[in-house]
């Protein structure tokens, strides 16, 4: 009788993790998404000026009026050369630039600050609470979601943020995941010695 016991307190505690780690994302992401509502002006005008100004295309057009028709050794020549390749870095530092001015990125900017605090929060007080087995696994699991979701939503910051900035983010969740590991493993441990 004591193992079915046994056996659906760790169901029950497994269901109730999940759960509480689910529902803490939608709550979270959902609420957040509420509170703090997107930009509505996603324009993307800025861009077009960028292309506008470094024409990088006008190289190969001129190279294929030269040449009268289509020529493959005209694209070849033109993507390869120095030229091109150093007004295709022009491009893409003028729509960075451009892209950091717009609501858009300030919106993930600080999406990301927020959920990542409200993550880092979720997980710190479920290391607190690790003793209400379902309740502190599900806060640590569902903080350790909305970091992650806090990538992925804010993915327009993530790919122009330093990437110093990228590495100590990751290394804090990884050490974060090793401290929640060792705890775990402590709390085992304990718990199997005492039986």
């Amino acid at each position: 009788m004591s193992v079915s016991k046994d056996i659906y307190s760790v169901i029950y505690n497994i269901i109730i993790t999940i759960a509480i780690a689910i529902l803490l994302v939608i709550v979270i992401s959902y609420g957040l998404f509420i509170i703090y509502e997107p930009p509505s002006n996603l324009s993307t005008d800025s861009y077009q000026q960028c292309y506008q100004k470094y024409n990088c295309s006008n190289m190969l057009q001129e190279c294929l009026s030269e040449s009268g028709a289509y020529d493959r050794d005209c694209y070849n020549r033109i993507y390869n050369s120095e030229p091109y390749l150093q007004c295709k870095d022009l491009v893409t530092k003028c729509r960075d630039d451009a892209e950091r001015q717009t609501p858009k990125f300030k919106y993930a900017r600080n999406n990301f600050y927020i959920l990542s605090a409200i993550g880092l929060l979720a997980i710190i007080l479920g290391i607190l609470l690790i003793k209400l087995h379902g309740i502190g696994s599900g806060l640590i699991g569902g903080g350790i979601l909305i970091i992650l979701w806090s990538l992925v939503y804010t993915g327009s910051y993530w790919r122009l943020m330093n990437r110093y900035i990228h590495l100590i983010v990751l290394v804090v969740v990884l050490l974060l995941l090793i401290i929640i590991a060792i705890i775990k493993l402590n709390k085992i441990n304990i718990s199997v010695k005492r039986k």
